[in-house]
């Protein structure tokens, strides 16, 4: 049994509403060696079907935060070479946390596969949240364009539970990742490396940890590289990128993080620390050490 905390909080003072995320909410999550994660996949089931393998090491995930298009990210996935005729790309249908229907295949735009020589291959969208691609040999990466989730909300468009969703704004990003990094089909157990290029002066937070960075002076941004282990982990911590602040402290062997976001400022991490110290301590006290995870 393996437990996770995410511990992102933004506060809305316009609305004085918490807008997402004390998710600080205990989800205990059982995890089988060899089993991808049930909760992922578009149709239900489970996400990790067949035995697909692609050559080249961790999936490769890239995200560029200083080219907004529209109110849109632009998301990059370099699976390695398949060996395959015939793969298929999705974003999460169900999430979670939620276990409610999210499509999060319907907030992304302009698909496209794009063979080794740069040509783009042809896809054939079979449902609201999977891409086929055949002749997969050819298959380099996949690109396409992420709307956030957020914007849309009190809407007449179907939007995910909110703390599961996604804001894109040059203040503040929200990156629950399951919003923006999609997975083959077959490879949800494979490890993922995303890469998030942002402003070098922007605050980050995420309980993935930074395995390197590459920094530009001349531009400035900051290339950070996470690494997760397989998708679920990817989808499991999410990134909250912009101007917050934050506070690490520790809970008996666990480092905590806690990033909070106040458009005007009134409200800050300091601030919420007692509190959140005192109900983790109270978690600890009546679960025993959380002692599987050393960093929320």
């Amino acid at each position: 049994m393996k437990r996770h905390i995410d511990s992102l909080i933004q506060i809305d003072d316009m609305s004085h509403k918490l807008l997402a995320v004390l998710t600080l909410a205990l989800t205990a999550t059982a995890c089988s060696s060899g089993a991808g994660p049930a909760t992922v996949s578009p149709t239900g089931g489970s996400g990790a079907m067949g035995n697909m393998e692609a050559i080249g090491g961790p999936i490769a995930a890239a995200i560029d935060l200083t080219a907004i298009d529209a109110d849109r990210l632009k998301v990059t996935v370099n699976p390695g070479r398949f060996t395959e005729s015939q793969v298929m790309f999705r974003l999460p249908r169900v999430v979670q946390g939620t276990y409610a229907v999210s499509d999060f295949g319907t907030f992304t735009e302009g698909f496209q596969a794009f063979a080794y020589d740069g040509s783009v291959m042809p896809v054939q969208k079979t449902d609201a949240n999977t891409w086929t691609i055949s002749d997969a040999t050819r298959l380099d990466r996949v690109e396409y364009l992420v709307n956030d989730t957020y914007d849309v909300e009190r809407t007449e468009t179907a939007t995910p539970f909110s703390p599961s969703g996604t804001n894109i704004d040059p203040d503040i990003f929200v990156l629950n990742l399951h919003g923006f990094v999609g997975y083959f089909e077959g490879m949800t157990d494979l490890p993922y490396e995303i890469s998030v290029t942002a402003p070098l002066s922007m605050n980050k937070s995420s309980a993935l940890r930074v395995i390197s960075a590459d920094t530009s002076v001349m531009t400035p941004t900051v290339t950070d590289i996470y690494r997760a282990e397989r998708y679920f982990d990817a989808t499991d911590n999410p990134m909250m990128y912009g101007s917050f602040t934050s506070e690490h402290f520790p809970v008996g062997d666990i480092d905590i993080v806690l990033s909070m976001y106040s458009p005007n400022g009134t409200y800050t991490a300091a601030q919420q620390r007692p509190v959140i110290y005192q109900m983790m301590e109270g978690q600890r006290a009546y679960l025993g050490d959380l002692d599987t995870t050393d960093r929320y």
